[in-house]
């Protein structure tokens, strides 16, 4: 034999798995052509020994597929062989008895060994029923004694109850006679209950099923033909034995025997139309038999009728009661699954709280009963300040013990009749209704917030979570839920803007507000693409001259309604909205791509210096240093003309990914100034960790000149400094020829500010450039004195 993909020689382990998944069919090959010759065989003796030959082959059939796929439970398969084995002998013994000793083989000692052989054979087979349904299945053995006793009824009218009325019999055959019908109805009513069973139906069950249907029709049919008197030795009936001999073999032999004791996937089997009519047909046998007695005129025993009429209407009700029953339980089952199903749509799996649609849903109804009462209604929305962070830092499951920490304290602050809701993510929604007074969702909000002050107790640490909390009361204006958490969530953000961990009323003026704020944002989104930003630039000179050295990118906005927009309108929502981002880029290709139009219109003496200001947002952008080289190459201006400014606050969030980026712009040569400088609470920290370049110092300190020695002090001490660690520095905010004398005198070189000019447009600027190149400046600083 080659394997299945043509390359040679099949291994031992594949002919061994094929011989095993084919035994099955050479066995009933074999057995086939023994049946087919059987009755064409000369002699009685002949068909013996095929016959018990074939009653051997199912005995040893049955060993040998207990060795070859070892079933999960091998003590049913033992059984059956030894009720096999037993009926074997019982075959044996009738041979020698009505064929070698001539002697009548009934009664006899082979009647010994065929009645052993049931009940064996019937606890082999409810060993089997036992695996297969471990719990008990009510139903199946209700239906199987349903049959059991109807066709128990007919094998006492027309088979026992005749053998005991026999005159001619002896009481041994009488006994004999009478066990056989009995030891039948019992394997029938196993072989239902089997049947009626829930498990698999597999191969192997069939060819047990017909085994043991082929086993009753010969027996019923011998026992039939001995009570009418006709011959039944070594006729067309024994085929019918040897066949179930044949399918007893072939079971045990199939593959699938192997998992026939695997327990059922279900509990039991469903009650279809094909076994109500069995079921129907069997309760219907014991008034058949009455009707049959009573057409044949023969005598009729009223007990027996009567008892087996009785237990069939007993197990009819039975199973009634146990279908109603498991109606019930499904019924139950069904309204528990509808409940549970219920409180999944409607409540928050995490937290158990209510979840959206029935936080509007209770809401909507609280403002409808509001119309016919003088009672207030609340919403309260809540949302965690920083919950990214922590669950960034610690993990999604400390975030989600977090959040339900925060729902249980959030109960503790509300009534019994208030709604808690979880929006999603870390924003929670109360619901409060029939308020007195409307000042108490303020109380309420206060008792939230100084709940949320304690720590909470996250996978063994201290974690602080604070709050910021939005309120919007109901009003005959507001109809529905959806306007309330609308308005709740606006008051929310106002609170968020002033400092987090707190909370804010809403009013009518914050909506007009905030729909402003949208409509700006709607306009920013479209700015960028009609090309509505330019830039405006306002010179950086040296003190000395007066002259210009560089320049100061400032971004405006073009409004066609609105004119030119300030920057502090726009630039805070851009960065809100990662708008910045775009924005941002757009700023630097053109700031770059006008300094190296000026240096080559000004070759003299162009600004050396093209200040562009970066936000947090910015800095945080993976592709911004890519951004900035391809700013660079495209313009053609180099790396050492572009000065990016920072501030204190872009530094104190994303250190190591700050640390990098400032790293790789110092690489590719660009410089770093840090803008405001003193004005935060770790400049000096700063400047060791970041790579800067420039100090600008901060305007307050530059307007604080005038002050008296001790400002002084202080922007000498930064000059100083710069001094030290090699920095440039360039003063912002000079309005006065004074302020110029002081910073010179401390050794500033660089400034900027009104003094010197305004922001200026392309073309303002250019004018300037062109009259200094000319030799005419706007104002002449070489008169200063000298710094000292």
């Amino acid at each position: 034999m080659t394997d299945p993909k043509g390359f040679g020689p099949a291994s031992p382990a594949a002919l061994q798995s094929t011989f095993r998944g084919r035994i099955w069919l050479v066995y009933l090959g074999a057995g086939g052509v023994v049946l087919a010759t059987y009755l064409l065989l000369a002699s009685a003796g002949a068909q013996a020994i095929a016959y018990d030959a074939v009653g051997a082959s199912a005995a040893l059939a049955i060993i040998v597929g207990i060795r070859l796929h070892r079933p999960l439970r091998r003590l049913p398969w033992y059984l059956l062989a030894c009720g096999q084995l037993l009926w074997l002998v019982g075959d044996v013994l009738w041979d020698v008895f009505a064929l070698a000793l001539d002697i009548e083989p009934f009664p006899s000692a082979a009647d010994v060994f065929y009645l052993a052989g049931y009940p064996v054979t019937v606890l082999g087979l409810l060993v089997l029923i036992r695996s297969r349904a471990p719990d008990g299945d009510r139903a199946s053995f209700i239906d199987s004694a349903i049959v059991t006793t109807g066709v128990a009824v007919i094998a006492w009218v027309f088979l026992i109850d005749p053998y005991i009325r026999d005159p001619s019999l002896t009481d041994m055959e009488r006994l004999v006679s009478v066990a056989y019908p009995v030891a039948d109805v019992l394997l029938l009513g196993v072989a239902v209950r089997l049947l009626a069973a829930p498990g698999a139906r597999s191969t192997a069950y069939g060819f047990l099923a017909v085994s043991l249907g082929f086993a009753l029709v010969a027996d019923t049919a011998f026992a039939v033909l001995t009570l009418a008197g006709g011959g039944v030795e070594n006729g067309p009936l024994d085929l019918v034995w040897l066949a179930g001999y044949l399918a007893w073999g072939a079971a045990a032999l199939h593959p699938s025997m192997r998992t026939m004791a695997e327990p059922a996937t279900e509990p039991e089997q469903r009650l279809t139309r094909t076994r109500l009519a069995f079921l129907a047909g069997a309760a219907l046998l014991v008034p058949t038999v009455l009707a049959i007695q009573g057409l044949r005129g023969a005598p009729i025993d009223v007990p027996v009728i009567a008892a087996g009429s009785a237990c069939v209407f007993v197990l009819v009700v039975a199973r009634m009661a146990g279908l109603v029953g498991t109606l019930a339980s499904t019924l139950r089952h069904r309204e528990a699954l509808e409940a549970a199903l219920t409180h999944q749509a409607f409540h928050d799996s995490l937290t158990e709280l209510a979840n959206r649609a029935l936080f509007t849903d209770r809401a909507d109804h609280a403002l409808a009963r509001r119309g016919t009462a003088d009672d207030s209604v609340a919403v309260l929305l809540l949302d965690l300040d920083d919950f990214k962070t922590i669950n960034d830092s610690l993990g999604h499951a400390a975030g989600d013990q977090l959040l339900v920490g925060v729902a249980a304290r959030i109960h503790g602050c509300v009534r019994d009749g208030d709604t808690v809701a979880r929006l999603g993510g870390d924003e929670f929604a109360i619901l409060l209704e029939d308020l007195e007074d409307p000042i108490d969702a303020v109380r309420t909000t206060e008792r939230l917030l100084a709940a949320l002050q304690a720590p909470f107790r996250i996978s063994g640490r201290e974690v602080f979570s604070h709050a910021s909390v939005g309120i919007a009361m109901g009003s005959p204006g507001r109809t529905g839920a959806d306007d309330l958490l609308r308005d709740a969530d606006m008051a929310m953000y106002l609170a968020k803007g002033k400092g987090k961990s707190r909370y804010e009323l809403f009013e009518p003026a914050l909506h007009a507000t905030l729909l402003g704020r949208l409509q700006l944002q709607a306009e920013l989104h479209q700015a960028l693409e009609r090309g509505d930003f330019i830039l405006h630039y306002q010179p950086i000179v040296a003190l000395e001259t007066g002259r210009t050295v560089g320049v100061e990118a400032l971004l405006r906005w073009r409004h066609e309604e609105r004119g030119t927009v300030p920057p502090l309108e726009f630039i805070a929502l851009a960065e809100e909205t990662g708008l910045i981002v775009p924005i941002g880029r757009w700023v630097l290709e053109e700031a770059c791509a006008q300094a190296r139009r000026w240096r080559d219109r000004f070759p003299a003496e162009p600004p050396r210096m093209m200040s562009v200001n970066l936000s947090a947002r910015q800095l945080q952008d993976p592709g911004f240093v890519d951004a900035v080289a391809a700013a660079l190459a495209t313009s053609g201006l180099d790396p050492d003309e572009l000065v990016l400014e920072i501030t204190e606050n872009v530094l104190l969030e994303h250190t190591e990914a700050t640390v990098d980026r400032l790293a790789a712009l110092r690489r590719l040569g660009v410089r770093i100034a840090m803008d405001d400088f003193g004005t935060g609470y770790s400049s000096l920290a700063y400047l060791h960790r970041f790579p800067i370049d420039i100090l600008k110092i901060d305007r307050s300190f530059v307007e604080a000149l005038a002050g008296g020695r001790e400002e002084g002090a202080l922007v000498r001490a930064i000059m100083k400094l710069g001094e030290t660690l090699r920095l440039e520095t360039v003063a912002e905010g000079i309005e006065s020829a004074r302020q110029v004398t002081q910073l010179r005198s401390m050794g500033c070189r660089l400034g900027q500010g009104y003094l010197f000019d305004r922001p200026l447009d392309v073309a303002a600027m250019e004018a300037r450039l062109a009259g200094e190149t000319a030799g005419v400046s706007a104002r002449d600083w070489s008169a200063a004195p000298a710094a000292g």
